[in-house]
């Protein structure tokens, strides 16, 4: 063996060994000695076979063995070794036939090739790891070739394709058109210009097109590749495709839901403009109004008190109108929530009975005590559904006959606590009940006498709706109706948490009816009230209620500059601001003022047409020991307004 030879062999990657015709090894390399863990001392000498697992032993000595001794030679023939410490090393044998030598001691000598199959494997698992990955991904992984006399091909493709397109890969690598033939021709042009494209400027591909399978309903798909310029010119695109069907209908929802919360803003905000707008005038004419009929009623005929009385009647109509829109606006909003508690529903269903019982005296109806288990709980909100039971129950009663009954009812339930409101009224037809919810829709009451606007069983349905509650209707035209609401169950009361307060009147109520009723004046030492009011009018009504307590004098500002100057002249006892000035707002104004001497503690009162719930909330936040919403109720401000006076005077009854 030359020195060249022999140096080759040292530094083969594999493994060698020489062997004589009886398999007993001549001489071996140092990277079989390191693939069996020993040195060549150990391995010269000893019969290949007793390197073998015994499976492969049997192997060797049947076949392998009198395949060498005939011809010499042996390709990929796979072997197990033992190495040293008897762990199976696998390895493919390699034999190009008899050593043809000079020397007699190595004629007929055999050379063989070991080659480890420990990192093949490795590689095989890998590659099948990576392909079954392949395999089961949700898109299809492909390879597609563009050649330079402009055909085309697919070197490969997942198994996806038969999911997506319902042909096997092989089909597509036999035949392109078995794939782009699925698609339309604009689809298929436009794809093809955009891959152009996309190559010329050697960047990444992308696009979503349709894709119309026979007897199947339109799927889009998402293709990503980018290219790779072979040396002879030609183009091979590793890409992948996704079916984003179901993605692209989620955005077309998250959008058109977008667009409808931009449109009930949008429309949230024109309303409650719309009612501000309302409000201001509603105040003139209420206020005057309760003014007139309690400082001249006595002066006015008969005939003029009723006119008086329908002036007030109609505007307190009108002013349940915009309520009832902007709460309606209020509770569609898409961020407007209720907080809900465990309630005991008994004590509710009584206290709704007695709000709703005088009305039911007025009409001659038999208005029933309420029928309620005891230890019955509901999670729910007790301002809202108070509010509810009052609108059911007035309704009820409404559009009863005279001599009527209603009646209110509690049970448990399969899905809850049902609720059933029930009378003997005049009934609905199959055709006002398709109609019950549509917002100002009397059903036909419009030309009786039973007031109303058509808007108290939207706004019942949808806070229902927001408690987690529903609302049923039958009903028999001359017989009655019957209303059932299902509220989820409460398990128990926490312990700490006692029966929330109900209010007596729903929120933004109207002014009560009837002449003005005097209210007591405390004795109070002569007090000074700073009112900020732009418009002519609202300023007029105010200082119309204060000349009903001489002891207050009223300062009048018309906006943020003329206050300032007002009380840097004169500290007042307390400030009545407006929201909306020509220069600013009354919380910009109420921070302005404190930062002037001695207006630190003075007394604040937010004067505002606005009724927003969360309108009041910042007033209170931004300092505002209370919220005045116009149109005022004289007596309710007179009240508030001795009540701030005599506690800032320090007055005790």
């Amino acid at each position: 063996m030359t020195p060249e030879l022999t140096i080759l062999r040292e530094r083969l990657p594999c493994g060698w060994l020489k062997m004589d015709r009886r398999g007993t090894l001549v001489a071996v390399n140092p990277t079989l000695c390191r693939m069996l863990g020993m040195d060549d001392t150990e391995l010269v000498g000893r019969h290949l076979d007793s390197l073998l697992t015994p499976a492969s032993r049997v192997l060797y000595q049947t076949y392998l063995q009198p395949l060498l001794l005939l011809h010499g030679h042996a390709e990929e023939f796979s072997l197990a070794f033992r190495d040293a410490q008897g762990h199976t090393v696998d390895a493919l044998i390699y034999s190009a036939g008899a050593i043809d030598s000079a020397h007699p001691e190595e004629a007929n000598q055999l050379e063989l090739v070991v080659a480890s199959l420990r990192k093949r494997s490795h590689i095989e698992q890998e590659m099948l790891r990576i392909k079954r990955a392949a395999d089961h991904a949700p898109g299809m992984i492909f390879q597609f070739m563009q050649l330079r006399d402009g055909s085309c091909h697919f070197p490969y493709t997942s198994e996806a394709i038969r999911r997506m397109y319902g042909i096997s890969s092989q089909q597509a690598r036999d035949s392109v058109e078995r794939l782009l033939g699925l698609l339309d021709e604009k689809t298929r042009a436009s794809l093809t210009s955009g891959l152009r494209s996309a190559a010329e400027a050697a960047q990444d591909w992308s696009a979503i097109f349709e894709v119309k399978l026979p007897g199947q309903a339109s799927r889009w798909h998402e293709a990503q590749a980018t290219p790779s310029h072979l040396a002879n010119g030609d183009i091979l695109w590793h890409g992948h495709v996704a079916d984003v069907t179901d993605r692209l209908a989620m955005e077309v929802a998250v959008a058109d839901q977008a667009n409808v919360d931009r449109l009930h803003e949008a429309r949230s905000e024109f309303l409650a403009r719309v009612s501000h707008e309302l409000r201001t005038p509603l105040n003139a004419i209420l206020g005057f109004t309760q003014l007139l009929a309690n400082d001249k009623a006595d002066n006015l005929s008969a005939e003029q008190q009723d006119r008086l009385e329908m002036v007030m009647s109609s505007g307190r109509h009108l002013l349940t109108l915009v309520n009832e829109v902007l709460e309606v606006t209020t509770i569609q909003s898409a961020n407007w929530q209720v907080a809900l508690q465990p309630l005991e529903l008994a004590p509710l269903l009584a206290h709704a009975v007695q709000s709703a019982q005088s009305a039911a005296q007025v009409v001659r109806v038999h208005l029933l005590a309420a029928d309620c288990p005891p230890r019955l709980r509901v999670q729910s909100n007790a301002q809202r559904l108070h509010q509810v039971l009052v609108n059911l129950l007035s309704n009820a009663v409404k559009y009863n006959r005279a001599g009527g009954t209603v009646r209110i009812s509690a049970r448990a339930h399969e899905h809850g606590v049902q609720v059933t409101v029930s009378d003997t009224g005049v009934g609905m037809t199959p055709q006002q009940m398709a109609s019950l919810f549509q917002p100002f829709n009397r059903l036909g009451a419009e030309h009786t006498t039973v007031a109303g606007n058509g808007l108290g069983l939207v706004i019942t349905k949808e806070l229902l709706s927001r408690m987690g509650a529903t609302l049923n209707v039958t009903s028999q035209p001359g017989v009655g109706s019957c209303f059932s609401v299902t509220l989820p169950a409460a398990l128990a009361l926490p312990v700490s948490v006692a029966s929330p307060a109900i209010p007596a009147t729903p929120p933004h109520a109207a002014p009560p009816h009837g002449h003005a009723a005097s209210v007591h004046v405390k004795a109070q030492a002569q007090s000074t009230v700073l009112y900020v009011e732009d418009d002519e009018v609202n300023a007029a009504l105010m200082d119309a209620i204060m000349g009903l307590r001489p002891q207050v004098q009223l300062l009048h500002a018309v906006d943020c500059a003329s206050a300032i100057r007002s009380v840097q002249a004169t500290v007042p006892d307390l400030m009545l601001l407006d929201m909306h000035l020509p220069d600013g707002s009354g919380i910009e104004l109420l921070t302005a003022l404190r930062r002037l001497p001695g207006m630190q503690s003075v007394p604040a009162v937010m004067v505002s047409a606005g009724a927003l719930h969360d309108d009041v909330q910042q007033a209170h936040a931004s300092g505002f020991i209370g919220y005045w919403t116009k149109p005022l109720d004289v007596k309710k401000t007179l009240r508030e307004l001795d009540a701030i006076l005599t506690a800032t005077a320090g007055v005790v009854d």
